[in-house]
């Protein structure tokens, strides 16, 4: 197995070993995807001990190869581009967790709000933003 750098700092190097945790939780839990015995498996913005990836195996029949991508860097220049938008400080709050992959009803227990109060923010920053940005 070969890891790249952000996964050898999550688990150690397990070139030589099976590895049991990070990464491979999810690997394991999509065991009847037929791309597991050779391709490509991709899993966006997954939760790993706290921290959100994005994680890539590649398997060519025989090896596999599994790529971290840690995505703070990623999450904090979105976040940071939400500062044109007028936006207050508490949707600026809810947009970072919105961009951590929170859900409503985790922003509302994180935030000791209501669920109803956290769609409110919601909709009024689908107003400020530009349709260009907006998920489709």
């Amino acid at each position: 197995m070969y890891q790249n750098r952000a996964c050898v700092d999550l688990c150690g190097d397990m070139s030589s070993a099976n590895c049991e945790k990070g990464c491979m939780l999810c690997y394991r839990c999509d065991v009847h995807d037929p791309s597991r015995e050779e391709g490509t498996q991709y899993y966006p913005s997954q939760l790993i001990d706290g921290e959100y990836f994005d994680v890539l195996f590649l398997h060519d029949g025989e090896n596999l190869t599994t790529l971290l991508y840690p995505l703070k860097r990623k999450q904090a220049a979105d976040a940071k581009r939400m500062v044109d938008y007028d936006l207050t400080k508490r949707e600026q709050e809810i947009v970072r967790l919105i961009i951590a992959g929170h859900s409503n009803s985790d922003i509302a227990s994180k935030l000791f709000v209501s669920k109803a109060t956290v769609k409110k923010h919601v909709n009024n920053i689908y107003k400020k933003l530009p349709a260009s940005i907006l998920p489709r």
